[in-house]
Protein backbone atom coordinates (compact mmCIF):
# COMPACT_ATOMS: atom_id res chain seq x y z
CA UNK A 1 0.00 0.00 0.00
CA UNK A 2 0.97 3.56 -0.66
CA UNK A 3 2.18 5.73 1.75
CA UNK A 4 -1.06 8.46 1.05
CA UNK A 5 -3.06 4.92 0.79
CA UNK A 6 -2.05 4.00 4.10
CA UNK A 7 -2.48 7.03 5.42
CA UNK A 8 -5.89 7.77 4.22
CA UNK A 9 -6.69 4.30 5.08
CA UNK A 10 -5.74 4.52 8.60
CA UNK A 11 -8.08 7.84 9.05
CA UNK A 12 -10.80 6.24 8.07
CA UNK A 13 -10.02 3.44 9.64
CA UNK A 14 -9.83 4.78 13.32
CA UNK A 15 -12.62 6.86 12.67
CA UNK A 16 -14.98 4.28 12.49
CA UNK A 17 -13.87 2.05 14.55
CA UNK A 18 -14.06 4.92 17.29
CA UNK A 19 -17.72 5.65 15.61
CA UNK A 20 -18.08 1.76 16.42
CA UNK A 21 -17.06 1.48 19.49
CA UNK A 22 -18.56 5.04 20.78
CA UNK A 23 -21.77 3.28 19.39
CA UNK A 24 -21.61 0.03 20.67
CA UNK A 25 -20.49 1.63 24.52
CA UNK A 26 -23.82 3.79 24.14
CA UNK A 27 -25.89 0.93 22.87
CA UNK A 28 -24.17 -0.92 25.73
CA UNK A 29 -24.42 1.75 28.15
CA UNK A 30 -28.50 2.16 27.43
CA UNK A 31 -28.64 -1.90 27.76
CA UNK A 32 -26.74 -2.22 31.15
CA UNK A 33 -28.75 0.60 32.73
CA UNK A 34 -31.90 -0.84 31.94
CA UNK A 35 -30.72 -4.50 33.11
CA UNK A 36 -29.48 -3.16 35.88
CA UNK A 37 -32.87 -2.52 37.00
CA UNK A 38 -34.65 -4.88 36.06
CA UNK A 39 -31.74 -7.58 37.62
CA UNK A 40 -30.24 -8.36 40.63
CA UNK A 41 -26.19 -7.96 41.45
CA UNK A 42 -26.32 -11.53 42.09
CA UNK A 43 -27.61 -12.40 38.68
CA UNK A 44 -24.69 -10.12 37.16
CA UNK A 45 -22.40 -12.43 39.51
CA UNK A 46 -23.35 -15.84 38.27
CA UNK A 47 -22.96 -14.61 34.56
CA UNK A 48 -19.92 -13.60 35.42
CA UNK A 49 -18.49 -16.74 37.25
CA UNK A 50 -19.55 -18.75 34.28
CA UNK A 51 -17.79 -16.08 31.67
CA UNK A 52 -14.59 -16.28 33.80
CA UNK A 53 -13.82 -19.37 31.96
CA UNK A 54 -15.17 -18.88 28.94
CA UNK A 55 -13.48 -15.92 27.94
CA UNK A 56 -10.43 -17.90 28.33
CA UNK A 57 -11.72 -20.06 26.26
CA UNK A 58 -12.55 -17.82 23.67
CA UNK A 59 -8.25 -16.87 23.60
CA UNK A 60 -7.67 -20.40 22.69
CA UNK A 61 -10.76 -20.10 19.61
CA UNK A 62 -7.62 -19.45 17.25
CA UNK A 63 -4.75 -19.68 19.19
CA UNK A 64 -3.70 -16.23 17.99
CA UNK A 65 -3.52 -17.60 14.41
CA UNK A 66 -5.65 -14.97 12.90
CA UNK A 67 -3.53 -12.29 14.05
CA UNK A 68 -0.62 -14.20 11.70
CA UNK A 69 -2.78 -13.29 9.12
CA UNK A 70 -2.19 -9.62 9.35
CA UNK A 71 1.33 -9.40 10.67
CA UNK A 72 2.15 -11.61 7.40
CA UNK A 73 1.37 -8.75 4.65
CA UNK A 74 1.93 -11.64 1.79
CA UNK A 75 -0.67 -14.22 3.53
CA UNK A 76 -1.87 -16.28 0.48
CA UNK A 77 -5.76 -17.49 -0.08
CA UNK A 78 -4.24 -20.95 1.31
CA UNK A 79 -3.33 -19.40 4.33
CA UNK A 80 -6.31 -18.08 5.22
CA UNK A 81 -8.36 -20.85 4.77
CA UNK A 82 -5.81 -22.99 6.66
CA UNK A 83 -6.26 -20.79 9.87
CA UNK A 84 -10.29 -21.04 9.20
CA UNK A 85 -10.07 -24.64 9.33
CA UNK A 86 -7.90 -24.57 12.30
CA UNK A 87 -10.59 -22.53 14.07
CA UNK A 88 -13.46 -24.46 13.22
CA UNK A 89 -12.16 -27.06 14.99
CA UNK A 90 -10.78 -25.39 17.23
CA UNK A 91 -14.10 -24.23 17.90
CA UNK A 92 -15.97 -27.52 18.35
CA UNK A 93 -12.78 -28.60 20.65
CA UNK A 94 -13.30 -25.84 23.26
CA UNK A 95 -17.61 -26.02 22.95
CA UNK A 96 -17.22 -30.04 23.86
CA UNK A 97 -14.50 -29.12 27.14
CA UNK A 98 -17.11 -26.53 28.34
CA UNK A 99 -19.93 -28.95 28.13
CA UNK A 100 -17.85 -31.33 30.04
CA UNK A 101 -16.58 -28.78 32.31
CA UNK A 102 -20.00 -27.18 33.31
CA UNK A 103 -20.68 -29.47 36.53
CA UNK A 104 -17.26 -28.59 37.83
CA UNK A 105 -17.48 -25.07 37.33
CA UNK A 106 -20.96 -25.52 39.45
CA UNK A 107 -19.04 -27.63 41.90
CA UNK A 108 -16.17 -25.13 42.54
CA UNK A 109 -18.39 -21.97 42.99
CA UNK A 110 -21.13 -23.92 45.20
CA UNK A 111 -23.88 -23.03 42.67
CA UNK A 112 -26.09 -25.60 41.20
CA UNK A 113 -27.52 -23.70 38.62
CA UNK A 114 -24.32 -22.81 36.80
CA UNK A 115 -24.12 -26.11 35.29
CA UNK A 116 -26.94 -25.26 32.97
CA UNK A 117 -25.66 -21.85 32.42
CA UNK A 118 -21.98 -23.09 31.61
CA UNK A 119 -24.10 -25.63 29.13
CA UNK A 120 -25.81 -22.62 26.88
CA UNK A 121 -22.19 -20.37 26.82
CA UNK A 122 -20.50 -23.42 25.27
CA UNK A 123 -22.57 -23.11 22.35
CA UNK A 124 -20.72 -19.44 22.15
CA UNK A 125 -17.75 -21.20 20.79
CA UNK A 126 -18.84 -22.74 17.95
CA UNK A 127 -20.74 -19.61 16.75
CA UNK A 128 -17.96 -17.31 16.86
CA UNK A 129 -15.67 -19.60 15.02
CA UNK A 130 -17.68 -18.54 11.85
CA UNK A 131 -16.71 -15.10 12.12
CA UNK A 132 -13.11 -14.89 13.12
CA UNK A 133 -11.30 -14.73 9.76
CA UNK A 134 -13.83 -12.40 7.56
CA UNK A 135 -13.69 -10.12 10.81
CA UNK A 136 -9.33 -10.63 10.68
CA UNK A 137 -9.62 -9.69 7.20
CA UNK A 138 -11.55 -6.73 7.14
CA UNK A 139 -9.30 -5.46 10.04
CA UNK A 140 -6.57 -6.17 8.13
CA UNK A 141 -7.83 -3.94 5.02
CA UNK A 142 -8.52 -1.25 7.72
CA UNK A 143 -12.46 -1.73 6.37
CA UNK A 144 -13.63 -0.87 9.45
CA UNK A 145 -16.83 0.76 8.06
CA UNK A 146 -18.18 -2.56 7.42
CA UNK A 147 -17.50 -3.88 10.77
CA UNK A 148 -19.42 -0.83 12.36
CA UNK A 149 -22.54 -2.08 10.80
CA UNK A 150 -22.67 -5.40 11.27
CA UNK A 151 -21.44 -5.48 14.72
CA UNK A 152 -23.82 -2.52 15.62
CA UNK A 153 -26.71 -4.19 13.86
CA UNK A 154 -25.66 -7.38 16.05
CA UNK A 155 -25.39 -5.67 19.20
CA UNK A 156 -29.15 -3.89 19.02
CA UNK A 157 -30.96 -6.80 18.41
CA UNK A 158 -29.39 -9.31 20.80
CA UNK A 159 -29.60 -6.27 23.50
CA UNK A 160 -33.59 -5.88 22.06
CA UNK A 161 -34.26 -9.48 22.68
CA UNK A 162 -32.23 -9.70 26.33
CA UNK A 163 -34.39 -6.36 27.81
CA UNK A 164 -37.58 -8.66 26.03
CA UNK A 165 -36.54 -11.68 28.33
CA UNK A 166 -35.75 -9.71 31.20
CA UNK A 167 -38.85 -7.79 31.40
CA UNK A 168 -40.55 -11.17 30.74
CA UNK A 169 -38.44 -12.54 34.17
CA UNK A 170 -36.04 -15.16 32.70
CA UNK A 171 -33.12 -13.70 35.37
CA UNK A 172 -29.82 -14.69 34.51
CA UNK A 173 -30.72 -16.27 31.23
CA UNK A 174 -31.50 -13.10 29.40
CA UNK A 175 -27.59 -12.41 29.86
CA UNK A 176 -26.53 -14.96 28.54
CA UNK A 177 -29.58 -15.19 25.70
CA UNK A 178 -27.92 -11.75 25.09
CA UNK A 179 -24.15 -12.95 24.32
CA UNK A 180 -25.20 -16.00 22.37
CA UNK A 181 -27.63 -14.43 20.21
CA UNK A 182 -24.69 -11.56 19.28
CA UNK A 183 -22.34 -13.88 18.56
CA UNK A 184 -25.00 -15.92 16.05
CA UNK A 185 -25.93 -12.61 14.57
CA UNK A 186 -22.18 -11.57 13.70
CA UNK A 187 -21.46 -14.81 12.21
CA UNK A 188 -24.80 -14.99 10.06
CA UNK A 189 -24.15 -11.31 8.70
CA UNK A 190 -20.67 -12.04 8.08
CA UNK A 191 -21.53 -14.86 5.93
CA UNK A 192 -24.16 -13.21 4.26
CA UNK A 193 -22.53 -10.23 3.35
CA UNK A 194 -18.66 -10.76 3.03
CA UNK A 195 -17.72 -12.54 -0.03
CA UNK A 196 -14.87 -14.59 1.14
CA UNK A 197 -15.54 -18.17 1.27
CA UNK A 198 -12.52 -20.76 2.61
CA UNK A 199 -11.36 -23.28 0.22
CA UNK A 200 -11.15 -27.20 0.67
CA UNK A 201 -7.49 -26.97 1.52
CA UNK A 202 -4.92 -27.69 4.69
CA UNK A 203 -1.41 -26.77 4.40
CA UNK A 204 0.82 -28.13 7.50
CA UNK A 205 3.12 -25.45 6.85
CA UNK A 206 1.16 -22.59 6.36
CA UNK A 207 -0.49 -23.86 9.84
CA UNK A 208 3.18 -23.87 11.28
CA UNK A 209 3.90 -20.38 10.27
CA UNK A 210 1.23 -19.31 11.70
CA UNK A 211 1.38 -20.93 14.71
CA UNK A 212 5.47 -19.97 14.93
CA UNK A 213 3.74 -16.48 15.66
CA UNK A 214 0.60 -17.29 17.36
CA UNK A 215 1.38 -18.99 19.96
CA UNK A 216 3.85 -16.78 21.77
CA UNK A 217 0.77 -14.34 21.51
CA UNK A 218 -1.42 -16.87 22.44
CA UNK A 219 0.71 -17.28 25.64
CA UNK A 220 0.81 -13.22 26.48
CA UNK A 221 -2.78 -12.72 26.01
CA UNK A 222 -3.47 -16.07 28.44
CA UNK A 223 -1.32 -14.35 31.19
CA UNK A 224 -3.02 -11.14 30.89
CA UNK A 225 -6.25 -12.63 30.62
CA UNK A 226 -5.60 -14.29 34.06
CA UNK A 227 -4.43 -10.62 35.65
CA UNK A 228 -7.55 -9.13 34.32
CA UNK A 229 -9.96 -11.78 36.20
CA UNK A 230 -8.19 -13.91 38.66
CA UNK A 231 -9.70 -11.26 40.69
CA UNK A 232 -12.92 -12.34 39.54
CA UNK A 233 -12.08 -15.85 39.78
CA UNK A 234 -11.58 -15.47 43.28
CA UNK A 235 -14.21 -13.09 44.37
CA UNK A 236 -16.56 -15.58 43.23
CA UNK A 237 -15.06 -17.99 44.69
CA UNK A 238 -14.63 -16.83 48.21
CA UNK A 239 -17.21 -14.18 48.54
CA UNK A 240 -20.27 -15.43 46.11
CA UNK A 241 -22.44 -13.92 43.67
CA UNK A 242 -23.49 -10.47 44.98
CA UNK A 243 -19.94 -9.16 45.80
CA UNK A 244 -18.71 -10.47 42.48
CA UNK A 245 -21.38 -8.44 41.08
CA UNK A 246 -20.40 -5.35 43.04
CA UNK A 247 -17.15 -6.06 41.91
CA UNK A 248 -17.82 -6.97 38.36
CA UNK A 249 -19.69 -3.70 37.43
CA UNK A 250 -17.28 -0.70 38.36
CA UNK A 251 -14.56 -2.95 36.76
CA UNK A 252 -16.55 -3.09 33.28
CA UNK A 253 -17.16 1.26 33.80
CA UNK A 254 -12.95 1.00 34.17
CA UNK A 255 -12.40 -0.73 30.95
CA UNK A 256 -14.88 2.44 29.05
CA UNK A 257 -11.76 4.56 28.18
CA UNK A 258 -9.43 1.21 27.63
CA UNK A 259 -12.25 0.23 25.56
CA UNK A 260 -13.38 3.03 24.49
CA UNK A 261 -10.01 4.64 22.83
CA UNK A 262 -7.13 2.90 23.35
CA UNK A 263 -8.49 -0.28 21.85
CA UNK A 264 -9.89 0.98 19.28
CA UNK A 265 -6.38 2.72 18.01
CA UNK A 266 -4.94 -0.59 19.19
CA UNK A 267 -6.79 -2.29 16.49
CA UNK A 268 -5.92 0.27 13.91
CA UNK A 269 -2.10 0.65 14.76
CA UNK A 270 -1.65 -2.67 14.77
CA UNK A 271 -2.66 -3.38 10.74
CA UNK A 272 -0.93 -0.17 9.78
CA UNK A 273 2.25 -0.24 11.96
CA UNK A 274 2.54 -3.89 10.06
CA UNK A 275 3.25 -2.02 6.84
CA UNK A 276 5.51 -0.13 8.55
CA UNK A 277 7.71 -3.02 10.62
CA UNK A 278 11.11 -2.19 8.54
CA UNK A 279 11.08 1.78 9.77
CA UNK A 280 11.50 1.96 13.21
CA UNK A 281 11.75 5.58 13.47
CA UNK A 282 8.40 5.63 12.11
CA UNK A 283 6.69 3.32 14.47
CA UNK A 284 8.54 5.31 17.20
CA UNK A 285 6.86 8.23 15.61
CA UNK A 286 3.64 7.02 15.21
CA UNK A 287 3.18 5.18 18.98
CA UNK A 288 4.29 8.54 20.68
CA UNK A 289 1.69 10.44 18.95
CA UNK A 290 -1.12 7.84 19.90
CA UNK A 291 0.00 7.48 22.95
CA UNK A 292 -0.56 11.75 23.79
CA UNK A 293 -4.05 11.02 22.34
CA UNK A 294 -4.83 8.16 24.46
CA UNK A 295 -3.92 10.13 27.71
CA UNK A 296 -5.41 13.24 26.33
CA UNK A 297 -8.73 10.91 26.01
CA UNK A 298 -8.50 8.69 29.14
CA UNK A 299 -7.05 10.49 31.91
CA UNK A 300 -10.60 13.04 32.05
CA UNK A 301 -12.48 9.81 31.66
CA UNK A 302 -10.50 8.07 34.86
CA UNK A 303 -10.31 10.83 37.20
CA UNK A 304 -13.42 12.02 36.33
CA UNK A 305 -14.92 8.27 37.62
CA UNK A 306 -12.78 9.04 40.48
CA UNK A 307 -14.51 11.88 41.60
CA UNK A 308 -17.94 11.31 40.50
CA UNK A 309 -18.38 7.35 41.36
CA UNK A 310 -21.33 7.64 43.45
CA UNK A 311 -23.47 9.97 41.20
CA UNK A 312 -22.15 7.58 38.53
CA UNK A 313 -23.19 4.49 40.03
CA UNK A 314 -26.28 5.41 42.06
CA UNK A 315 -27.61 7.59 39.52
CA UNK A 316 -26.97 5.26 36.35
CA UNK A 317 -27.86 1.78 37.91
CA UNK A 318 -30.06 2.68 41.54
CA UNK A 319 -29.43 1.95 45.12
CA UNK A 320 -29.09 -1.29 44.89
CA UNK A 321 -25.31 -1.05 43.66
CA UNK A 322 -24.43 1.00 46.81
CA UNK A 323 -21.75 -1.59 47.49
CA UNK A 324 -19.82 -0.61 44.32
CA UNK A 325 -19.52 2.94 44.61
CA UNK A 326 -16.17 2.79 46.73
CA UNK A 327 -14.29 0.16 44.26
CA UNK A 328 -15.20 2.69 41.35
CA UNK A 329 -13.11 5.24 43.19
CA UNK A 330 -9.94 2.47 43.40
CA UNK A 331 -10.74 0.82 39.43
CA UNK A 332 -11.03 4.10 38.18
CA UNK A 333 -6.92 4.98 39.17
CA UNK A 334 -5.98 1.67 37.74
CA UNK A 335 -7.28 2.94 34.32
CA UNK A 336 -4.54 5.50 34.55
CA UNK A 337 -1.81 3.18 34.20
CA UNK A 338 -3.96 0.47 31.93
CA UNK A 339 -4.75 2.77 28.92
CA UNK A 340 -0.92 3.30 28.47
CA UNK A 341 0.45 -0.09 28.97
CA UNK A 342 -2.35 -1.32 26.47
CA UNK A 343 -1.27 -0.07 23.57
CA UNK A 344 2.38 -1.93 23.70
CA UNK A 345 0.91 -5.12 22.28
CA UNK A 346 0.34 -3.84 18.91
CA UNK A 347 3.97 -2.71 19.14
CA UNK A 348 4.80 -6.04 19.69
CA UNK A 349 2.71 -8.00 17.48
CA UNK A 350 3.41 -5.37 14.36
CA UNK A 351 7.38 -6.10 15.04
CA UNK A 352 7.01 -9.40 14.94
CA UNK A 353 8.69 -9.42 18.81
CA UNK A 354 5.77 -11.58 20.17
CA UNK A 355 8.38 -13.98 22.22
CA UNK A 356 9.54 -11.07 23.72
CA UNK A 357 6.17 -10.16 25.01
CA UNK A 358 5.62 -13.30 25.78
CA UNK A 359 8.69 -13.78 28.29
CA UNK A 360 8.39 -10.11 29.91
CA UNK A 361 4.90 -10.47 30.41
CA UNK A 362 4.96 -13.30 32.39
CA UNK A 363 7.08 -11.37 35.26
CA UNK A 364 5.07 -8.49 35.04
CA UNK A 365 1.21 -10.74 35.50
CA UNK A 366 3.06 -13.04 38.19
CA UNK A 367 3.45 -9.80 40.03
CA UNK A 368 -0.29 -8.45 39.58
CA UNK A 369 -1.59 -11.96 40.18
CA UNK A 370 0.71 -11.97 43.51
CA UNK A 371 -0.68 -8.67 44.74
CA UNK A 372 -4.31 -9.55 44.10
CA UNK A 373 -4.10 -12.87 46.14
CA UNK A 374 -2.60 -10.76 49.08
CA UNK A 375 -5.62 -8.73 48.78
CA UNK A 376 -7.72 -11.65 49.11
CA UNK A 377 -8.13 -11.62 52.71
CA UNK A 378 -9.25 -8.32 53.01
CA UNK A 379 -12.50 -8.24 50.61
CA UNK A 380 -13.15 -7.10 47.40
CA UNK A 381 -11.22 -3.64 48.48
CA UNK A 382 -8.51 -5.29 49.12
CA UNK A 383 -8.65 -7.11 45.67
CA UNK A 384 -9.23 -3.71 44.48
CA UNK A 385 -6.31 -1.87 46.09
CA UNK A 386 -3.92 -4.85 45.77
CA UNK A 387 -4.31 -4.19 41.70
CA UNK A 388 -4.09 -1.49 41.47
CA UNK A 389 -1.13 -0.75 43.09
CA UNK A 390 0.67 -3.83 41.42
CA UNK A 391 -0.27 -2.31 38.35
CA UNK A 392 1.25 1.00 38.74
CA UNK A 393 4.32 -0.54 40.20
CA UNK A 394 4.79 -2.44 36.51
CA UNK A 395 4.30 0.12 34.17
CA UNK A 396 7.92 2.12 34.25
CA UNK A 397 9.07 -1.83 33.87
CA UNK A 398 7.04 -2.09 30.92
CA UNK A 399 7.99 0.86 29.02
CA UNK A 400 11.76 0.17 29.44
CA UNK A 401 11.23 -3.19 28.06
CA UNK A 402 9.83 -1.42 24.77
CA UNK A 403 12.35 0.48 24.15
CA UNK A 404 14.06 -3.06 23.91
CA UNK A 405 11.92 -2.99 20.63
CA UNK A 406 11.49 0.45 19.08
CA UNK A 407 13.72 3.03 19.68
CA UNK A 408 11.42 5.02 22.26
CA UNK A 409 12.90 6.26 25.58
CA UNK A 410 11.05 6.21 28.97
CA UNK A 411 11.47 10.06 28.83
CA UNK A 412 9.48 9.97 25.78
CA UNK A 413 6.60 8.72 26.83
CA UNK A 414 6.62 10.35 29.65
CA UNK A 415 6.33 14.02 28.53
CA UNK A 416 3.34 12.71 26.60
CA UNK A 417 1.53 11.94 29.68
CA UNK A 418 1.91 14.71 32.10
CA UNK A 419 0.67 17.47 30.75
CA UNK A 420 -2.61 15.55 30.32
CA UNK A 421 -2.42 13.79 33.71
CA UNK A 422 -1.79 17.35 35.40
CA UNK A 423 -4.89 19.43 32.96
CA UNK A 424 -7.14 16.13 33.99
CA UNK A 425 -5.49 15.91 38.03
CA UNK A 426 -6.55 20.16 37.92
CA UNK A 427 -10.31 19.15 36.07
CA UNK A 428 -10.77 16.40 38.92
CA UNK A 429 -10.36 19.26 41.60
CA UNK A 430 -13.17 21.70 39.88
CA UNK A 431 -15.72 18.82 40.14
CA UNK A 432 -14.50 18.01 43.39
CA UNK A 433 -15.32 21.52 44.31
CA UNK A 434 -18.63 21.43 42.74
CA UNK A 435 -19.37 18.09 44.61
CA UNK A 436 -18.92 19.74 48.01
CA UNK A 437 -21.00 22.88 46.58
CA UNK A 438 -24.19 20.86 46.30
CA UNK A 439 -23.87 18.33 49.08
CA UNK A 440 -26.83 16.31 49.69
CA UNK A 441 -29.06 18.99 48.29
CA UNK A 442 -29.07 17.42 44.52
CA UNK A 443 -30.22 14.14 43.76
CA UNK A 444 -27.08 11.54 41.74
CA UNK A 445 -28.83 12.01 38.49
CA UNK A 446 -29.13 16.06 38.99
CA UNK A 447 -25.37 15.68 39.88
CA UNK A 448 -24.51 13.60 37.21
CA UNK A 449 -26.42 15.38 34.29
CA UNK A 450 -24.44 18.48 35.55
CA UNK A 451 -21.05 17.67 36.80
CA UNK A 452 -20.31 15.73 33.59
CA UNK A 453 -20.66 18.36 31.14
CA UNK A 454 -18.93 20.95 34.00
CA UNK A 455 -16.11 18.33 34.04
CA UNK A 456 -15.91 18.55 30.19
CA UNK A 457 -16.24 22.21 29.90
CA UNK A 458 -13.37 22.75 32.31
CA UNK A 459 -10.82 20.23 30.87
CA UNK A 460 -11.21 21.55 27.14
CA UNK A 461 -10.80 25.14 28.35
CA UNK A 462 -7.66 23.93 30.18
CA UNK A 463 -6.17 21.89 27.30
CA UNK A 464 -6.37 24.86 25.20
CA UNK A 465 -4.93 27.20 27.38
CA UNK A 466 -1.79 24.93 28.24
CA UNK A 467 -1.54 21.67 25.68
CA UNK A 468 -2.21 22.90 22.49
CA UNK A 469 0.15 20.05 20.73
CA UNK A 470 -2.38 17.53 21.88
CA UNK A 471 -5.31 19.09 20.79
CA UNK A 472 -3.89 19.93 17.60
CA UNK A 473 -3.04 15.73 17.24
CA UNK A 474 -6.91 15.60 17.85
CA UNK A 475 -7.78 18.05 14.71
CA UNK A 476 -5.57 16.21 12.36
CA UNK A 477 -7.01 12.93 13.56
CA UNK A 478 -10.55 13.90 13.23
CA UNK A 479 -10.08 15.59 9.75
CA UNK A 480 -11.82 14.77 6.67
CA UNK A 481 -9.25 11.52 5.40
CA UNK A 482 -9.45 13.36 1.57
CA UNK A 483 -7.09 15.92 3.28
CA UNK A 484 -3.45 14.99 2.78
CA UNK A 485 -2.33 15.24 7.09
CA UNK A 486 -0.37 13.62 8.91
CA UNK A 487 -2.31 10.27 10.56
CA UNK A 488 -1.45 7.81 12.78
CA UNK A 489 1.33 6.37 10.78
CA UNK A 490 3.34 9.48 9.94
CA UNK A 491 4.44 13.11 11.16
CA UNK A 492 6.57 14.50 13.05
CA UNK A 493 6.52 13.64 17.16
Amino acid sequence: MQTDELKHATISGAKWNFAKQFCFQFIALVFGIVLSRLLLPAEFGLLAMVMVFSRFGNLFSDMGLSRSLIHNQQASPTDTSTVFWATLVLGFLLSGLMAALAPGIAWFYGQPELTALALLIALNFILSAFNIIPRTLLEKKLQFRSLFFVEATATVLSGVIAIGMALSGYGVWSLAAQIILRTLFLSTLFWLFYPWRPDLVFDRSAFRRAAGYGLPLLGSSSLNYWVRNVDKLLIGWKLGDEELGYYNKPYTLMLFPLANVTQVLAKVLFPSLAMLQEDKQRVKASYLRVVRLVCLVTFPISIGMFVMAEPVILGLYGPQWQGSVEILRVLSLLGISQSVLALNGSIYQAMGATMLQFKWGLLFKLVIISAIVAGLPFGVMGIAIGYTLASFCITIPNLLVLGCVIPVRLRDVLVSCYKPLLISTAMGLAVFLFLLFVGASWNHVAVLLTGVPLGMLVYALLVLAFDRESLNDVLIFIRNRRQKNAPLTSGPN
